[in-house]
């Protein structure tokens, strides 16, 4: 993400400063403020935003010389369920208003939020800022709260707890009280009832007194304690901030401190392009079907000349096995540079003349001198029964007629594969907008599922690629506000350098039929590699499955690749032994890696202990880091 100018909707507590000085350290510049006070009392219980302190708001933004804009809200939830849509009267719109009002008067183009752990909170303001075509900066997200509240202290937020709301906590002993002071307290709260160390569950509000952002400090004068729950184990009390002042610190504003980049403590030195090795041609049956990975020969000049290598070694692997071109039901294909698709197509025209199969194609880094990969999943053992393609051609408001030689969907019995596909409009077959691609291709795909009778909510697996950070949020919104389950189906968000025709995100989902599909997911902290999410899409009916694994490694800890490898395995194969299976008996694993991470090769796998299975390796844009984690994707269709 290249630096931009960007607003923050400050509470006044650490979170939001610290958030802040992340995004300056970043290369950011905060040009302005905006906060939501409350329109008849201190105390709004919101579910969105701290609304205690909020008369000192006006100062913090004096404090660093920035403009201040303000509106009023209720503070009341209409939409409470998880993925917000839009709902007249909710304090959301009241947020959507008042940075739509900021963006119109200063031409900001991203947020700054401090969540750390509330995916209620980041997925509303992830929805405004896709509404208002806004980046979501949220530096703090996911970080490991201990860690985090020690480095906020060491690099000089200054801040006083004003409001508790936990057992363990009192107003005569803790309200008023500096964070620093608290923090060993607070340490063996979290030992003793497992509150959140930095508040994050609402135990605790603080506001911030000073910081390197500020040019002058903020004094509390005088203020009183006013009781909002007086429960005997854990009461709830606020502090009502009476009086302020601005005092002037010695030298102004310090900046802020150069230090570790949490970004950065897992990326190694190494490049990318040194790590990437080029595959050995894999075929790897199981039951009815099978997978190849070949890559084009390097020591060939032209991306042609090496899409005819690659299909003449293709028909090798294919011809043993008694399969032939029309079994290919669907081809993923990589391209180290966009500008070769046309020379690609051509040579794979030739081998799939009617009905071919479905497609996806992007752009990802290569090893050197490979300018093109193909990984197929080719069935048989049927005679052909049972399969179909859907391949539309014509030119209609339903959705993109094929613009290259694939079909939108294959359909093998009660599975159901869908070609890529990105944000054009059906009837001029131009792209739309970028604020508009993610939804529009979204769209385009409830389409192509509806004509082979399904829907979204029996998807098994989803794959979205996206160019750029803002595609990547938008890509997100849509998927939340299209997909009525919760959790829903597995999908992976994967940054890559180039699309088809320059498009901004492509959707790839594998779906059933005529069955139901069941849906679990969970995350869990491990200490020293990271966070682990899996999740599951099951359709007993069939027998079939797809399931995710990602570890997105703790903003301390300096992960070893393989080390998560071996984590993403262990978590898949535990989830996989409640259906009976194992990892051997997977059609494909599909394994993404940031393309700045040490050790990235078929060796990672290998490190893992499973070099003999189906093994999609794909690298994506990105450092590994806790915004850019390692995914794992398994699928069993026998």
């Amino acid at each position: 993400l290249l630096p931009v100018s960007l607003l923050t909707p400050p509470s006044g507590g650490k979170d939001s400063c610290y958030g802040m000085m992340q995004c300056v350290s970043a290369g950011h510049q905060v040009v302005a403020l905006a906060n939501l006070q409350p329109a008849v009392k201190d105390e709004l219980d919101s579910y969105m935003f701290q609304t205690v302190g909020h008369e000192g708001v006006a100062l913090y933004a004096a404090a660093m010389g920035l403009p201040l804009y303000q509106e009023h809200t209720q503070g009341e939830a209409i939409d409470k369920a998880l993925v917000y849509r839009a709902a007249e009267g909710d304090e959301v719109e009241d947020l959507f208003r008042l940075l739509r009002r900021v963006k119109e008067e200063v031409g900001v183009e991203a947020v700054c939020s401090g969540a750390v752990l509330s995916d209620y909170q980041r997925l509303r303001v992830e929805n405004v800022c896709a509404r208002l075509g806004l980046v979501s900066l949220g530096y703090l997200w996911r970080r490991e709260q201990d860690s985090l509240l020690r480095e906020m202290m060491a690099a000089g937020v200054q801040a006083v707890v004003i409001k508790v709301a936990a057992m363990g906590l009192t107003p005569e002993k803790h309200l008023g009280r500096s964070i620093e002071e608290l923090y060993p307290q607070l340490l063996e709260l979290h030992k003793q009832y497992g509150i959140n160390v930095c508040g994050e569950g609402g135990e605790y509000e603080s506001f911030t007194l000073d910081c390197p952002l500020f040019h002058k400090r903020i004094v509390i004068d005088s203020s009183e304690v006013c009781m909002h729950s007086d429960d005997a184990f854990a009461p709830v009390a606020y502090l009502r901030l009476r009086q302020l002042h601005l005092e002037d610190k010695p030298g102004g504003a310090q900046g802020v401190p150069v230090g570790p980049n949490p970004c950065e403590l897992v990326v190694s030195p190494c490049h990318a392009e040194s790590m990437l090795l080029p595959r050995e041609p894999q075929c790897v049956q199981r039951g009815r079907h099978m997978w190849l990975a070949v890559d084009g020969c390097r020591e060939l000049a032209s991306a042609t000349e090496q899409t005819q290598q690659l299909f003449t070694a293709v028909a090798g692997l294919l011809s043993p096995a008694g399969r032939g071109w029309p079994d290919v039901a669907l081809v993923y294909l990589y391209l180290a540079d966009m500008a070769h698709f046309a020379e690609v197509n051509t040579v794979y025209s030739s081998h799939f003349p009617s009905t071919p199969p479905a497609r996806v194609c992007v752009q990802v880094s290569l090893p050197q001198g490979v300018l093109v990969r193909v990984e197929m999943l080719v069935f048989g053992g049927d005679g052909g029964s049972g399969r179909s393609s859907l391949h539309v051609q014509s030119v209609s408001h339903w959705a993109p007629a094929n613009i290259g030689p694939y079909s939108q969907a294959y359909m093998a019995s009660s599975l159901v594969l869908l070609a890529g596909q990105i944000g054009l409009a059906p009837g001029s077959m131009v792209l739309a907008g970028s604020d508009q691609q993610a939804e529009l291709a979204l769209t385009h795909v409830a389409s192509v599922l509806e004509a082979c009778h399904t829907h979204l909510n029996s998807a098994l697996l989803g794959l979205c690629y996206y160019t750029g950070e803002a595609a990547g949020w938008r890509a997100r919104m849509a998927w939340q506000k299209c997909v009525s389950l919760e959790p829903g189906c597995p999908v992976a968000f994967l940054p890559v350098p180039a699309l088809p025709k320059g498009a901004c995100v492509e959707w790839h989902l594998v779906a059933v039929r005529g069955a139901t599909v069941a849906y679990a997911a969970e995350s869990s902290i491990e200490q020293e590699v990271g966070v682990v999410t899996a999740a599951e899409a099951w359709c007993s009916e069939l027998a079939v499955g797809c399931w995710m694994v990602t570890v997105a490694p703790l903003a301390s800890s300096r992960p070893h690749l393989p080390d998560a490898v071996r984590l993403g395995l262990r978590y898949l194969g535990a989830w996989l032994s409640k259906r009976q299976l194992c990892i051997d008996q997977m059609t494909v694993i599909r394994l993404c890696v940031p393309k700045y991470a040490s050790g990235l090769s078929e060796d990672v796998w290998c490190a893992g202990g499973r070099g003999d299975t189906p093994l999609s390796l794909v690298p994506v844009e990105g450092y590994y880091g806790p915004n850019c984690p390692l995914v794992l994707q398994a699928a069993c269709f026998q």
